[in-house]
């Protein structure tokens, strides 16, 4: 039977990116992502992805012109792309090649360019129940706690992308309890941790946007 993937898909997460990516695999194409020998992951160890990355992409696609086989390929932070990077990727998103599946995986839909929006079928997957509950836990650690226990959470949060999941689920954490017990104090440290996605997004020094957040949090 012939296999043909024509329709990238962009998949949105609150959570981690990658342990989204490897769910919807399962669930939309009963893929292993562990086991699956034609798979290839792009992105997933930078904090933004760059067009080189995109090169090697379609380096990478060349050689399955003529692949017999499905193939699933992986790009990790679409959101956090150069508008460059974007671009050069539009191509890719719009005629991938035969049996070839692109999934985009990110956070903010405003990020990605309208073109690769319109041109991938869209999904939303929300935040995974552990990482609500780290989030939960890391805020009950932080208020009324002191300067050097603040700082030494900040320590565990210096990867750009283990921060920006951290933020997300602290929005939902917060937006939860607000719903439970609307406070002053809630209210304020929503706009910080807002403030510390906006940063995060912006490519500003990790360490130093996460160590202030949680120093305004205590």
């Amino acid at each position: 039977m012939e296999t043909s993937f024509l329709t990238s898909h962009l998949l949105l997460t609150s959570g981690n990116m990658k342990t989204a990516a490897t769910e919807y695999l399962q669930e939309k194409w009963s893929i292993e992502s562990d086991f699956y020998p034609h798979l290839a992951w792009f992105g997933e160890e930078e904090s933004a992805l760059k067009i080189a990355t995109v090169r090697n992409l379609q380096e990478h696609l060349s050689f399955a012109q003529t692949a017999k086989h499905p193939r699933y390929v992986i790009i990790i932070g679409i959101d956090s792309a150069t508008i460059p990077a974007q671009n050069a990727l539009l191509k890719i998103v719009e005629e991938p090649p035969a049996h070839t599946q692109l999934l985009l995986v990110g956070h903010e839909l405003s990020a990605i360019l309208p073109t690769i929006q319109s041109r991938c079928v869209l999904s939303v997957k929300t935040v995974a129940a552990p990482e609500t509950t780290e989030a939960a836990e890391i805020y009950s650690q932080l208020v009324g706690t002191d300067i050097p226990v603040a700082l030494n959470l900040a320590e565990n949060y210096t990867d750009r992308a283990a921060a920006l999941t951290l933020t997300v689920t602290l929005l939902t954490e917060l937006h939860a309890q607000l719903e439970k017990r609307p406070s002053e104090k809630l209210r304020e440290d929503l706009k910080v941790v807002i403030s510390l996605k906006r940063q995060l997004e912006a490519n500003c020094n990790v360490q130093l946007v996460v160590e202030e957040a949680f120093l305004q949090l205590i």
